[in-house]
């Protein structure tokens, strides 16, 4: 079964996302900017899903919300960038986190730029912290 998206917050425009760049100073990966103008965050139904590793293990996990933009709130994608700022590698845009608040990523360059999901998979780019997901 495909997860569905519950409760998003109010629709966006491309202008808002590119507004939401210049004061982000940085782009949002394509795939997650599709993601936010269908649905502006949310959470998934069923929100559960696998990961496999690259040394094969597979890992159960729970997505627990996706960050919008543009909201008053701690879920917001710019104050969430703002306070991971020094925290996160450059090449790790965080697009949402699981219940217990780890934070789950895209790579958006070096050699694991570009991991996709497969039938709900996916590959874990930097530990148990940063998950590579493709949204689309």
């Amino acid at each position: 079964m495909s997860p569905t998206i519950q409760h998003s917050y109010q629709p966006v425009t491309p202008a808002t996302l590119d507004a939401v760049e210049q004061r982000i100073g940085r782009p949002i990966p394509a795939e997650y900017r599709a993601f936010l103008l269908e649905h502006n965050g949310g959470y998934p139904e069923p929100s559960d899903f696998e990961i496999t590793h690259r040394n094969g293990r597979v890992e159960r996990i729970s997505m627990g919300w996706f960050f919008p933009v543009e909201i008053d709130g701690s879920l917001d994608l710019a104050k969430t960038l703002k306070t991971y700022h020094n925290r996160l590698p450059d090449e790790v845009f965080p697009f949402g986190c699981d219940p217990g608040g780890d934070l789950l990523g895209i790579v958006t360059r070096g050699d694991r730029a570009g991991l996709r999901g497969v039938s709900g998979r996916v590959e874990v780019g930097y530990g148990r912290h940063y998950v590579a997901f493709e949204l689309a």
